[in-house]
């Protein structure tokens, strides 16, 4: 459809965000202030979001391919694709042998997400997305080969659980999280 190629494309998003970053610091603004706020999360689903964050942490992925749905899919964002339980069940055996990556819940462009660190004293490198179908897990995103992706997003770390969080406190986060995507402190 378009005569570009995705790099070109990539390219031309990175500079897009950037400029839209440097008009809003231009006019003393914070950019996508309210973006902290997550999209309402049932609380049923924040309760498996948990769950998987625990089983991934305690390196238990045995039990995470337990409840995968039998129609699961996995992309893997810039690598491959697969479904089904068997052929996503070897999704994990690659975490397996990355013993030091750790997962937390978070807020990523006001989706909630999972933020993965390569090492558990580092910010997060990269997120995943996971949705459920009942208590069976029904799809996994996972941007570990387009990290890209997350370099560019707004993202925070914790979910609210009450759905009430702090204005004030949502706008520090962003203006901390802008400065440190801006090689600030």
């Amino acid at each position: 459809i378009l005569d570009a190629s995705v790099p070109s494309i990539k390219g031309a998003l990175h500079r897009g965000r950037a400029t839209l970053r440097r008009r809003a610091d231009a006019a003393g603004e914070t950019l996508a202030v309210h973006s902290n706020s997550a999209l309402p999360l049932a609380p049923e689903q924040a309760v498996l979001l948990h769950r998987y964050v625990s089983l991934f942490n305690a390196r238990d992925f045995d039990a995470l391919r337990a409840i995968l749905a039998e129609d699961v899919r996995l992309e893997l964002v810039g690598m491959t694709e697969k479904s089904g339980a068997e052929e996503v069940g070897g999704y994990f055996s690659n975490y397996e042998r990355l013993a030091s990556v750790r997962m937390d819940l978070g807020v990523v462009d006001r989706r909630v997400a999972l933020l993965v660190r390569d090492d558990p004293r580092e910010d997060p490198a990269y997120c995943a997305f996971v949705r459920f179908r009942g208590e069976r897990i029904s799809a996994i995103r996972d941007y570990r080969y387009a990290r890209e992706v997350f370099a560019e997003a707004e993202w925070r770390e914790g979910i609210d659980d009450e759905s009430a969080e702090d204005e004030s406190s949502a706008d520090e986060t962003t203006r901390r999280d802008d400065s440190l995507r801006r090689g600030g402190s």
